[in-house]
Parts: C-alpha cells; sequence; structure tokens
C-alpha cells in the first residue's frame, strides 16, 4: 500500500456550522416539498466560471486568470498551469444530435451505437449519424409534480447519472446503472444492474446491488462507474459537501468521499485493500475524495480520476489501491465561502499529491485517455470535460507530468459533462444543458 489510510478520531477544525433547510426558487413543488438543505451556504458565491475566449500564444501558460487562492503553491514544477499547446491539423467540432436533457454518459454499444443518459431519468440509444431513439422503458426517472412517485432527484447535480455494459453485455445484456434516489431519511446514490430487452425498448429484471448512506443536503453524489479490467465494478460516490459530513471522507468506516470497487453483484472483492479489517468498510478502494466524476484506465493499465475541488484546485490523480488522496485534510483551494481547508495545508502526511489541479476551478467530470490512429499526435493524451469551464481539455502527459493544455468546444457554450474516445478514433463530447449536445472532435474532413 503506497499511502497510509487514515481515520481520525476528532476532526473540530475541520467541520462548520450545520446549514439550515431553505426554499428553492423554480423549482418543481415536488422537490421543494423534500426541504432539502442548500449545497452552498446562502450569501457565498458559486464557484466555477467559464474560460474565457482569448487564448495565449503556443508555450506560455493557458490560464491566463490570477489564482483564486494565490497562497496555495504548487508541491512540484508543473502541477498546475501548463503551457498552451495546439493540435498541429485543423479540428472540426461536429454536432452530431442536440435536444438531450441534461445529458450525462456516452457508452459505446458493441456495435458503435450509443447509449446515452439524461439525468430526468432516461436512456436513449443514439447512433453516429444523429439518430436519436426513443427514451427506453424501464429506467428509474424524476420525481415531479406529473410524477410524484418517481424515485430520482434531478436537482443540483443530481439525477440519473452513470450506466456502463456488463463484461459479457453480448449475451447477457446487462447494465449497470447509478442515480441519486429519494428516500424517507433524505437521499443518495444508488447501484442498479438491469437487462435491455432483445428489442431495445425497455430494461427488466433490475436489482439494487449497492445503497449509499442518505442525507438530507443536495449535492456530491459522485456516481461515475467503470468496469475494471478484472471483471469488477468501480463506483465513486462524493463526500456530500456539508462541513459535518466531508469528514467522513477520511473514515475507514464510511463509504462517502471514496471510489469502492466491488464484485458485479455489489459485494466486497477478498482483495479489497480493507477487506480484511473487520471495522471497515470493505468495499473502499480508495479514499479522501471530494467528488470524483471521472475514472479512466491509461495504457498501462493504471486508473486514474478527476476530481471537482472547492472554490478552486479541480484534480486530476493517478489512483492506487489504499490511496488517500486528502481531502478534507489538504487541498489547493478554498470554499465557496472563502475558508479555507484545513489552515490552508496543501499537503498532509500519507497522502498523495494531485497530477495536476486548475485554479480557478473549471469542474472537470468524464475524463478518456486517447489510443486511437485518427490523430497521432493526440496518443497517450488526456481528454477532460468541464462542467464550469464549458469547455473538454486534452492533456499532454509525460512521465506523468502534465506539459501542456489545450482547450476544444467553447464554441458551443455548453457546460460539458462526458468525453470518449469512439471506435472511429474520434472524440466524443456530451454536453450537460437543457438542450444537450453530443459533438464528434476530429480532423477536419475526417
Amino acid at each position: 500500500m503506497k499511502s497510509k489510510l487514515l481515520l481520525l478520531a476528532a476532526a473540530s477544525t475541520l467541520i462548520g456550522t450545520i446549514a439550515p433547510a431553505f426554499a428553492q426558487r423554480g423549482l418543481d413543488p415536488a422537490i421543494t416539498a423534500l426541504k432539502l438543505t442548500p449545497n452552498i451556504t446562502p450569501g457565498c458565491g458559486v464557484a466555477g466560471r467559464r474560460v474565457p475566449d482569448t487564448l495565449p500564444p503556443v508555450g506560455k501558460p493557458l490560464e491566463m486568470r490570477p489564482p483564486v487562492n494565490p497562497a496555495a503553491k504548487p508541491n512540484f514544477p508543473g502541477q498546475t498551469r501548463a503551457n498552451y499547446v495546439k493540435t498541429s491539423v485543423p479540428i472540426t467540432e461536429t454536432v452530431i444530435a442536440k435536444g438531450l436533457e441534461r445529458a450525462w454518459k456516452i457508452q459505446f454499444l458493441p456495435d458503435g451505437r450509443m447509449m446515452i443518459t439524461e439525468r430526468p431519468g432516461r436512456i436513449r440509444i443514439v447512433t453516429q449519424q444523429g439518430v436519436v431513439g426513443e427514451p427506453i422503458a424501464g429506467v428509474p426517472v424524476s420525481r415531479s409534480t406529473a410524477n410524484p412517485q418517481g424515485p430520482v432527484l434531478n436537482f443540483s447535480d443530481g439525477g440519473f447519472m452513470d450506466v456502463v455494459l456488463d463484461p459479457d453485455y453480448r449475451t447477457n445484456r446487462k447494465v449497470y446503472w447509478s442515480f441519486v434516489e429519494i428516500r424517507p431519511n433524505g437521499n443518495g446514490t444508488t447501484l442498479q444492474s438491469a437487462v435491455l430487452s432483445p428489442d431495445e425498448k425497455s430494461f427488466s429484471n433490475i436489482t439494487t446491488i449497492f445503497t449509499s448512506p442518505s442525507w438530507v443536503n443536495a449535492g456530491h453524489y459522485g456516481g461515475k462507474l467503470l468496469i475494471t479490467p478484472d471483471r469488477k465494478i468501480l463506483l465513486t460516490l462524493g463526500e456530500r459537501i456539508d462541513w459535518e459530513m466531508r469528514i467522513l471522507a477520511q473514515s475507514i468506516q464510511s463509504p462517502l468521499g471514496k471510489i469502492l470497487r466491488m464484485n458485479l453483484d455489489g459485494s466486497a472483492p477478498a482483495d479489497n485493500p480493507l477487506a480484511k479489517l473487520a471495522e471497515s468498510e470493505p468495499r473502499i478502494y480508495a479514499m479522501g475524495l471530494r467528488n470524483n466524476l471521472g475514472l479512466a484506465y491509461d495504457a498501462r493499465g493504471r486508473l486514474w480520476g478527476s476530481e471537482i475541488g472547492p472554490l478552486t484546485a479541480d484534480e486530476i490523480n493517478i489512483i492506487v489501491p489504499g490511496g488517500n488522496y486528502g481531502w478534507p485534510l489538504a487541498s489547493h483551494g478554498q470554499d465557496a465561502c472563502g475558508q479555507h481547508t484545513n489552515g490552508g495545508a496543501t499537503s498532509y502526511p500519507g497522502t498523495i499529491q494531485p497530477i495536476y489541479y486548475w485554479d480557478p476551478t473549471i469542474a472537470p467530470s468524464g475524463i478518456a485517455f486517447y489510443n486511437g490512429k485518427l490523430v497521432p499526435e493526440w496518443q497517450g493524451n488526456l481528454f477532460v470535460a468541464h462542467l464550469a469551464g464549458g469547455h473538454v481539455s486534452r492533456l499532454v502527459l509525460k512521465n506523468d507530468r502534465v506539459v501542456g493544455e489545450e482547450r476544444f468546444l467553447l464554441s458551443q457554450n455548453q457546460r460539458v459533462r462526458d468525453v470518449q474516445m469512439g471506435p472511429d478514433g474520434a472524440i466524443w463530447a456530451l454536453t450537460d444543458n437543457i438542450d444537450g449536445r453530443l459533438v464528434r472532435l476530429a480532423p477536419t474532413g475526417k
């Protein structure tokens, strides 16, 4: 194990006051009735902003805005503010489909079509030519006045989220999905499996295989899924953002603020890092994470993750079994009220530093490594979807350091939720807006 797992007995310096319940404006009454607590204390600012359209000269730092938290310095050269690089061939951004409501995930099917999830509770099949199918029946749907029993909380960063294919999907047609479930004692992330019908019109055999602890606020649900090479499933869980909850990211007894590794039935694998500790949550694979929304394997089989930081300090991490990534003991950021994390500590003994971080925040979400042939110079680059930033980043890596950064999709003026490399060798991106879009990035004419 490369880093020490921490369980704190007390964390009074990290815990603030409990935010009161408040009335949300402009919401469906069915959501207002839940009396959720805010995920940002009233009077504090909203963190992310769209990045500027202006670009520096190639070879100069891409981020030209002043840092929000100038007191936090990088812990090694190149940890932030990489130089601007530009792909040598013209890249065309083609809108393939529109009208996708708060889309969350692109999941390519064996035949090259895509399953697309939408946060109100939909899965559609979309072709690479842009033919958008009807919603598939059987998917959990969001609660509303029109659907008062809907189990999905489509609010804040919640909703119906990820979908991935079973390793034997070609024969068993099984998928796994995550969503934020409304419960009698609050809400939380739920993981289910289901089977797609041969005619692709409905799901059946819906089985709940994991539920996270419930909490009364709205925010930091994680929900990212990934099937591992050894036929396990990873699920990320946020720490639910409240001051009194976030310290659970450091508790080996809680799944919050973690990446979980499970067997496909939701049970804990015997070789998990904490599986032999009776007092632990045995599904824990990595900990000390605020809200990890991206997972991907590189060409060497190493797991990488993207993490949304507070007002600053969004991160890219290499995830190792048993790794502790520091939250909320260490961060280069501060929260939306301007408070520093743990007195402004940017490192903490036994925790792992991010490979890269952004300040100001641009809210990284889905990530994908490029290993196609369409754009040879992209080989091994990491693509990152950004919600607040409204773009896709291309990160050029060398010896596990970011040595260059490029931005795409700013012309769309939309939040970008997911990014995937398609079987055609192009990069495919999905935007998270009411009129969301599926966009293909490829060399002009290809």
